[in-house]
């Protein structure tokens, strides 16, 4: 049986004072920055190290695969960009993971809410508590689901195991 894994990262905060007039360019602001870098530290301890990297084309996702970058040791080969997560719904995301799964036994999508948060409620087979805000996936949040099949057999409740690591918790613990 093949057991994939998928992992959700949400962009880190991003920056609502640039003087950019499209949703779409903001940076991260340094609070951002400094939660993808918290949670990719995490990420390169407790794993597992996806061995391929798909993001939005949004400068907000482009900057933390950025983070996730040095910590996770990923070459170029390993990141890809997609445009299709910008604003994806669902069905979206899931043409995104048959399309770039492949051979991918660990694979990571770093993009945006509501799309993530839908899709991690789709395709876990049991419910997650969301955050003190009320949240699922808050920024820099990052959610894990085990499956046992191919990428192109996802569907709703198919994934096991499903956790969700956010910054918040990471700073609680230190």
């Amino acid at each position: 049986m093949n057991t994939r894994t998928l992992m959700l990262m949400r962009h880190g905060k991003s920056d609502w004072t640039t003087d950019t007039p499209w949703d779409f360019d903001r940076p991260l602001k340094a609070r951002g920055e400094n939660a993808c870098q918290l949670m990719a530290q995490w990420l390169a301890v407790h794993g597992p190290k996806p061995d391929r990297v798909v993001t939005s084309t949004a400068t907000r996702a482009l900057e933390t695969t950025s983070a996730l970058r040095k910590d996770l040791q990923l070459i170029s080969a390993q990141i890809h960009e997609d445009q299709r997560i910008y604003d994806a719904c669902v069905e979206t995301l899931l043409q995104v993971i048959k399309t770039h799964g492949a051979e991918s036994k660990t694979l990571l999508l770093v993009g945006h809410n509501p799309g993530f948060e839908n899709l991690l409620m789709f395709l876990s087979n049991a419910p997650l508590p969301p955050s003190n805000n009320g949240k699922l996936m808050p920024t820099a949040a990052l959610a894990t689901l085990t499956h046992y099949g191919a990428w192109d057999e996802l569907t709703f409740g198919c994934c096991s195991d499903a956790t969700v690591v956010r910054p918040r918790d990471l700073l609680a613990r230190t």
